[in-house]
């Protein structure tokens, strides 16, 4: 597979999130970072204007393949173990989230959230630790 396939193949792995979070009324971001994978942005607000803001938290898939959620400025990143249950995960988290924007308790433990601290997520991977 060439790298312009590769490309197209990570990036049609988020249209199902995409299409979630379309339907449940919210907002988002998709953002290719030439080459060194995507991040997508999942934001519960939009002005008429068309800024985005609200509860948000983004979004990865980590070089070993895993599915991973972080809010802005947090000390801890949750991967999905459950690939199937990525979507979901993203329209509970911003169904859920305080104004706090961090990823409450109730959805780490009812979708089995595995916690990674922060030091460990580089650009848009998690290194092994």
């Amino acid at each position: 597979m060439g790298r312009k396939e590769k490309e197209m193949a990570e990036r049609d792995e988020y249209t199902p999130i995409l299409k979630a979070l379309d339907a449940a009324g919210y907002f988002y971001s998709l953002r290719d970072y030439r080459g060194h994978g995507y991040q997508l942005v999942c934001v519960s607000n939009r002005s008429a204007a068309g800024r985005l803001h609200g509860r948000s938290f983004w979004l990865c898939k980590s070089s070993a393949q895993e599915w991973f959620v972080m809010t802005w400025g947090g000390d801890t990143a949750f991967i999905i173990g459950d690939e199937s249950l990525v979507a979901e995960v993203c329209v509970a988290c911003l169904r859920h989230m305080r104004e706090d924007k961090r990823i409450p308790d109730r959805i780490v433990e009812k979708y089995g959230l595995q916690p990674v601290d922060a030091s460990r997520v580089r650009g848009f991977d998690i290194a092994p630790g």
